[in-house]
């Protein structure tokens, strides 16, 4: 299984700082998620054919986000506020 290099990876502007205590850090990509449910949403693919990290972009055009807490998380809900 390869890993996404940070060369690789899209980028769409500078990031809040990274919250002090990790929520649910995927250890294929390093980025953190404010929940289960958004750390499901980011990686895709069968097992059979091997499963990916969506990239920024994608997770993006899913309406995901980045908190204020400067984790990934799932699209508005109503109690989290988007950061821009």
């Amino acid at each position: 299984m390869s890993t996404v290099t940070d060369e690789a990876r899209p980028t769409f502007g500078p990031l809040p700082r990274r919250p002090q205590k990790i929520a649910n850090l995927c250890t294929v990509c390093g980025r953190d998620f404010g929940g289960i449910k958004a750390f499901d949403m980011h990686r895709v693919g069968s097992y059979e054919d091997g499963r990916r990290c969506l990239t920024d972009d994608e997770m993006l055009a899913k309406g995901m986000y980045i908190s204020a807490q400067g984790r990934w998380s799932q699209p508005e809900n109503g109690r989290s506020r988007r950061l821009g």
